[in-house]
């Protein structure tokens, strides 16, 4: 007779044999995944998104400052946003990543 440890093991070697008979090769590829990175995009209602997927807010906010300069030349305003995409999912910033963006943003603004 084997260990408890050894028992234990070779249960749970069965129960998981038992689960993997059961998925198919699709549902069984989403338990080994990374979950999805988290990326930024900047969309607004009028201007519509920037088409990019940034990969730091950092570089979402200088798009969102490049689309606020090319509107200000044009006498406009960009009515462009920072969103966060999750998976498939995207949600607005929260208040301490919105206050993030207006730093950095001012930050570069006062280097030019």
């Amino acid at each position: 007779m084997g260990s408890l440890i050894e028992m234990r093991s070779s249960r749970f070697r069965c129960s998981l044999e038992a689960v993997l008979e059961h998925l198919d090769a699709r549902q069984l590829s989403w338990c080994f995944m990374a979950p999805p990175p988290v990326r930024f995009t900047t969309q607004g209602p009028v201007r519509g998104p920037c088409s990019h997927k940034h990969k730091n807010l950092e570089s979402a906010a200088d798009c969102l400052g490049e689309d606020e300069a090319l509107c200000f030349t044009r006498g406009k305003h960009t009515d462009r946003e920072i969103f966060v995409l999750e998976g498939p999912s995207r949600r607005k910033l929260t208040p301490a990543e919105a206050q993030a963006v207006q730093e950095h943003l001012r930050r570069q603004s006062a280097g030019r």
